[in-house]
């Protein structure tokens, strides 16, 4: 009886699944989804359609299991379901954005995606080089840095080659990092930021920085001994890649040191601070480090305030 149960459980999902991409719109969200978590006014931007119509398809797509929704605030983004991979409309999805004759069909989507990613990138880099030298006042203001930077430091292995400092700002966590590196890289996306901490640390042989976006970094594989990402990833549009192109460049055995804000309700926070995520679940982070190739060795969360939560994360690669 048990198993005619989970016979019919599993053709109803199938039955939906297939029922949910029987529609071209439903395809192209897919696809669209594929490049980052969007919200609904950002998917009907780039579809060019009225929010009703999108929001049906997103519902429909999200009751046949093929996505999930976050809210941040007032704002609900929706993504691909990485976590169930087991599951019928996960395989379908695969099978599907894996065939080569598909690979071109949504072409006509992407400049629209990736004007809304290049218009969050702006956004961020326009607040960072407005904010330049203030930025290490502001962080000690709202979020006391000492605290999480001496847990980054306790995470990191001793006698590193290079170590890379992800959305490094204005470089004050570089200090601590030289005491475990030969060569530590700092790399922002600001050019105010990596201008100011260049004239700090110009005559530091071990110091170097690079401006680049956290989802495409300049280096090569297996290339670095650490990564941290210190209260940068709720600024970013692709959180998991960015975890996998720090997969691609660690070492195997290589650890990858992550801070960031625990999921508040801080709204203010994307106003004043430019902030994209509010913070992230423990369980989140968990899901993305799992998908990237990562295992988790220690985590820790520490009160800062009555607002704000930190998680820290030491993340090992793993091997192939």
């Amino acid at each position: 009886m048990m198993v005619h149960q989970e016979e019919l459980l599993y053709a109803r999902e199938a039955v939906d699944a297939f029922k949910a991409l029987t529609d071209e719109t439903r395809l192209r969200i897919l696809y669209i989804l594929t490049r980052s978590a969007f919200n609904v006014n950002e998917i009907r931007g780039i579809l060019g359609m009225g929010q009703s119509r999108v929001s049906r398809h997103l519902k429909i797509l999200s009751d046949a299991g093929f996505l999930s929704s976050n809210r941040e605030g007032s704002w609900v983004y929706y993504s691909i379901l990485e976590n169930i991979p087991t599951s019928f409309s996960r395989r379908l999805f695969e099978f599907i954005f894996s065939q080569k004759e598909f690979s071109h069909w949504p072409d006509r989507d992407l400049p629209r995606i990736q004007e809304v990613l290049k218009e969050r990138e702006k956004r961020n880099a326009r607040y960072f080089n407005q904010v330049g030298k203030e930025w290490e006042e502001i962080q000690q203001n709202l979020l006391n840095p000492e605290v999480y930077r001496n847990v980054i430091v306790s995470y990191l292995p001793e006698n590193a080659e290079h170590i890379l400092d992800l959305g490094c700002g204005q470089g004050a966590l570089i200090p601590y990092l030289q005491e475990k590196a030969d060569l530590v890289t700092g790399v922002d996306i600001s050019h105010r930021m990596i201008h100011d901490t260049l004239e700090t640390y110009k005559e530091e042989k071990n110091v170097k920085l690079v401006m680049s976006p956290l989802e495409n970094l300049p280096f090569a594989d297996a290339s670095v001994d650490a990564v941290v990402a210190s209260m940068v990833l709720h600024h970013v549009s692709n959180p998991l890649q960015v975890k996998k192109e720090v997969n691609r460049v660690l070492r195997e055995g290589g650890v990858f040191c992550v801070v960031d804000l625990q999921k508040h309700e801080q709204e203010f926070m994307r106003e004043k601070f430019a902030d994209l995520w509010l913070g992230f679940e423990y369980s989140q982070m968990e899901n993305w480090l799992a998908i990237a190739g990562f295992a988790i060795e220690k985590t820790d969360t520490i009160v800062l305030n009555q607002s704000f939560n930190v998680l820290t994360i030491k993340a090992i690669k793993k091997g192939v």
